[in-house]
């Protein structure tokens, strides 16, 4: 298969679904099921009849789009380097998912399955956890986001809350009448970024985003006896229950926690058989061991810790994800694709 034909056509795509449906044509396969929630389409394509739901090996891929410039979905080469929106994240990934799949799905002995969704930058509940809840599992998962070739075995997890201040309103001019929310709110993210000091450069350490702030009171000269607050949490594991626990020290005593979202933390050790297959044949393929790191951002091997299937970030080299200049670089990817059909072949 021409992978890099298929991601210029990816790339001039702007929508999902239709993206969805050139995937389905390129994929040579009998079995293609289709999934569908909340109106967020998916595929699975196997080597294994269709109603099969446990593989030795799932190839995870998302076509959702970040919405860019018109000119962003012109794919332009420059040397190396193909631009346009989503090169990186993740069509030209993608597109070699498909091409290894096509190419081992009749080599190999073992239930393989090609895994393709369309909401993982929004979180990923209506196809990958769509296709999990249906029963969907795998010994191992490979989500093919861009990491340099890196194993990115660890991923934070997600926490995201939101927190409601009580005080007492009061006219503006007699601030020792009332107990204003909003200044309880300021006061609460002075301690927790006590706590938790934001970094100044990107580090793999459980972090806090302040996302929004407010109160429902619309008169400059009242006293607000309402405010809230919603937090972003991207933990590493370990680190949950710690974070819920200082969040109860240092909250007011009249404020109220929900958790609005939870995604577990990914970590997949390296002693993992698989990922020490695909490992010795990275090695194999650049001359040297790859290297293992953790992804700040989360992904969709979330929703498959959640049912203990462990899993890895493996994908081709590219930077600017969701940025003007956003590329891969060509040569890469026949290099990624000759990793993973080395990698399923040796199991």
């Amino acid at each position: 298969m021409d992978i890099l034909k298929l991601s210029k056509e990816l790339i001039a795509t702007k929508s999902a679904n239709a993206c969805l449906k050139k995937c389905e044509k390129a994929i040579e396969a009998a079995n293609i099921e289709h999934f569908e929630r909340s109106n967020v389409k998916g595929i699975l394509a196997s080597n294994r009849p269709s109603g099969t739901r446990k593989f030795k090996i799932i190839l995870n891929g998302h076509l959702d789009i970040v919405a860019g410039k018109p000119n962003q979905f012109k794919p332009v080469i420059k040397g190396d380097k193909l631009y346009g929106r989503g090169a990186t994240d993740m069509k030209a990934g993608v597109a070699c998912l498909i091409d290894v799949f096509n190419e081992v799905q009749g080599k190999v002995n073992f239930p393989l399955a090609l895994q393709l969704v369309t909401d993982e930058e929004v979180g990923g509940f209506n196809g990958t956890l769509a296709q999990v809840d249906a029963g969907v599992r795998a010994d191992f998962v490979i989500a093919g986001e861009s990491t340099d070739f890196d194993l990115v075995n660890r991923a934070r997890g997600v926490l995201q809350a939101r927190i409601d201040f009580t005080g007492k309103s009061a006219h503006g001019a007699y601030p020792a009448r009332g107990n204003n929310a909003v200044l309880q709110a300021t006061r609460f993210l002075a301690d927790l970024e006590k706590l938790y000091p934001l970094p100044k450069t990107d580090q793999y350490i459980t972090t806090f985003n302040a996302a929004k702030i407010g109160t429902s009171n619309q008169t400059t000269n009242k006293i607000p006896s309402d405010a809230f607050l919603v937090l972003d949490i991207r933990y590493i594991a370990g680190d949950l229950d710690k974070f819920k626990a200082n969040l109860n020290k240092i909250m007011p005593s009249k404020s109220k926690l929900t958790i609005l979202e939870e995604v577990p933390s990914v970590n997949t050790p390296l002693t993992n058989p698989y990922l020490k297959k695909l490992a010795s044949a990275t090695s194999r393929a650049l001359g040297q061991p790859p290297t293992s790191r953790g992804a700040l951002g989360a992904s969709d091997l979330a929703h498959y810790q959640k049912v203990n299937v462990p899993g890895v970030e493996f994908g081709p080299i590219g930077s600017g994800a969701h940025g003007d200049t956003e590329y891969v670089e060509i040569s890469s990817l026949d290099n990624y694709a000759s990793i993973l059909k080395d990698f399923l072949l040796s199991i």
